[in-house]
């Protein structure tokens, strides 16, 4: 998983929630295996819910997903 708890996994109808997220400006990023990632900025204020969607198009080959940092993932820690 992540090095902090902010994270979700789609549910069965495709949604998500990531409760307790302080106020603040953030990079959200969606991810799928066979599809390239989305990012967009956010900026959260005073406990406010916030809402976005995401479309993404499935390829026929599985996309390497890459850190915060556009680095691949260590294959062993």
């Amino acid at each position: 998983m992540l090095s902090n708890n902010y994270y979700a996994v789609t549910d069965a109808k495709d949604y998500y929630h990531i409760a307790n997220v302080p106020d603040g400006r953030y990079r959200l990023r969606v991810w799928h295996e066979y599809s390239n990632e989305k990012m967009i900025e956010i900026e959260l204020a005073g406990s406010s819910e916030s809402q976005h969607l995401f479309t993404l198009h499935e390829t026929k080959r599985r996309i390497k997903h890459k850190n915060k940092f556009d680095m691949n993932y260590k294959t062993k820690y």
